[in-house]
C-alpha cells in the first residue's frame, strides 16, 4: 500500500520487511525467520513519479530492493525507490527525510526463508 499524500508533503508505504536484525540468532536457535509490519515515510515531498508500476492493480505486490538517492542542489534531490520487475517511484524532495517504523508485531516469515537477492 502506498499513499502520496500532497497537501502533507509525505509519502508513506506500508511494507512487510524481512527481520535482518533477528536472523543470525533465529539462525543459532534453530527457529523461523520473522518479518514485520512496517512504514517507511518520506517527508518534505515535492513530487512522485511512477515508472513501470500498474497503479490501477489494487491486487499488484511490489518488492522493494533498493533506495538510492540522486542529490540535486542545496540539498534537494531524488530518491528512487527501486522494486523488482523494473518498477521504480521517482520522489523529489527538498532534502532527504525518512523514518522507518515497525507497526505490528514479528510474525514467521511465511517462507521460513531468508530472501536470497543475487549481487549485480
Amino acid at each position: 500500500e502506498i499513499a502520496y499524500n500532497a497537501r502533507n508533503r509525505s509519502l508513506a508505504l506500508l511494507l512487510n520487511r524481512f527481520r535482518w536484525e533477528d536472523a543470525d540468532v533465529a539462525r543459532r536457535e534453530n527457529r523461523p525467520y520473522e518479518r514485520v509490519r512496517a512504514v517507511l515515510l518520506v517527508q518534505d515531498v515535492r513530487r512522485v513519479q511512477s515508472d513501470g508500476i500498474d497503479r490501477k492493480d489494487s491486487d499488484l505486490i511490489l518488492e522493494l530492493l533498493t533506495l538510492r538517492w540522486q542529490p540535486g542542489e542545496d540539498g534537494t534531490g531524488r530518491l528512487l525507490l527501486e522494486f523488482a520487475g523494473d518498477g521504480t517511484l521517482a520522489v523529489e524532495a527538498e532534502c532527504l527525510n525518512l523514518e522507518l517504523r515497525d507497526v505490528t508485531r514479528p510474525y514467521l516469515a511465511p517462507s521460513r526463508r531468508a530472501p536470497q537477492h543475487p549481487e549485480d
